[in-house]
């Protein structure tokens, strides 16, 4: 906020390089736009005192990003229903030591982030949430035939409705989220091969979706996430790569009636008899 360079050493010296303390520090001159203290307190009373120096905008801009807590492109700023001013978001953005940017986005990490989320109370996260959501969302509604060309905003929409206990809203936002939630299942399912737990993921992943109501989702979308909850779920626990054990001589091989694998059993009928399962591939 001021570009009058300072001798910083002595704080430096008094943080014992504690670089996480260095940039509080740091981040409380500048907003104070004075030398930095070589007296430096402990981490919790730096950011209180960083806390008290903000503004109430300012405050509320760094509530907004601990809450999105990933990084939150510059487009959202102005689509809150109450737009912070580009001043104010100008002067979070300068605020290096504990705020990040790439040039179109912002995030707060770290203790700072923590402690900006800690001091909103249980009714302003909720706020908090449903402003992004709303930001994110803008006017498109979700079951929009082009939602999908904002997939990114959707998910993000959704995933802050849910935050703030509207889920029949959140769900609005899901029937988008479950393609992107199915290309991840089927990129698991692929690594299976080379590791066990990567079909148990992509099983996990398609019991999500499944969890889902139908009518939100299509019934061709249930149908390939219930078959291949099914596909991942019985699979062999023996890599591919391993040589089949070898059989002693003067044995015959198992009967149908003999040993059988994870893709038998009642289980596993009663899945695959499920709609879509027969007219869908075997393939992750």
């Amino acid at each position: 906020m001021n570009d009058v360079e300072h001798d910083v050493m002595p704080v430096w010296k008094s943080v014992g390089g504690d670089l996480g303390r260095f940039r509080l520090a740091m981040a409380l001159a500048q907003i104070e736009q004075s030398p930095p203290d070589a007296r430096v307190g402990r981490e919790d009373r730096l950011l209180e005192a960083i806390w008290a120096a903000l503004s109430g905008s300012q405050r509320e801009a760094l509530g907004l990003l601990a809450i999105h807590g990933r990084p939150l492109p510059d487009e959202v700023w102005q689509s809150l229903p109450s737009p912070l001013s580009p001043p104010v978001i100008s002067q979070v953005r300068s605020l290096t030591s504990i705020i990040g940017s790439d040039g179109r986005s912002l995030r707060i990490e770290g203790p700072a982030r923590r402690f900006a989320e800690a001091r909103l109370s249980p009714e302003e996260r909720v706020h908090a949430h449903l402003c992004l959501a709303a930001a994110f969302a803008g006017e498109l509604r979700g079951d929009e035939p082009n939602a999908w060309s904002k997939a990114a905003s959707l998910v993000e929409a959704g995933r802050h409705y849910a935050a703030a206990g509207q889920p029949d809203r959140a769900l609005l936002f899901a029937r988008y989220g479950v393609a992107l939630l199915l290309d991840l299942a089927r990129q698991r399912s692929l690594m299976g091969r080379f590791q066990q737990s990567e079909y148990d993921a992509a099983a996990a992943i398609y019991e999500t979706i499944l969890n889902l109501p139908e009518d939100r989702m299509g019934p061709r979308a249930w149908a390939y996430a219930k078959h291949y909850l099914h596909y991942n779920a019985t699979r062999p626990s023996r890599p591919w790569w391993s040589p089949s054990p070898r059989r002693r001589p003067g044995t015959a091989r198992p009967s149908n009636g003999g040993p059988k694998t994870r893709s038998s059993g009642p289980d596993s009928r009663s899945r695959s008899s499920s709609r879509g399962s027969a007219a869908v591939p075997c393939r992750p």
